[in-house]
């Protein structure tokens, strides 16, 4: 993909992706680390922090993502 055919959706995607990497890949949180990806870049944009200062440490890399825990899961898909 040449430069010009990168537009403001691809910078977020890649800003999305690098945040659930960094935050060891977690399922789920799709729509947090959009949205999280959204707001570093337009803080970069308005010179609030550089590129480094977002990417020094996740906010919650230890914390466990919201949502069904290992108790509630079943094998397969199946329920017993």
């Amino acid at each position: 993909m040449s430069e010009s055919e990168y537009g403001p959706q691809d910078k977020v995607r890649e800003r999305a992706y690098a945040i659930w990497e960094r935050e060891g890949r977690p399922e789920g949180g799709a729509e947090r680390h959009w949205t999280r990806a959204e707001e570093e870049l337009r803080a970069e944009e308005q010179g609030e922090a550089g590129p480094s200062a977002t990417v020094a440490a996740p906010e919650t890399a230890a914390e466990p993502e919201a949502g069904p825990g290992p108790e509630t899961r079943t094998m397969g898909g199946m329920m017993p």
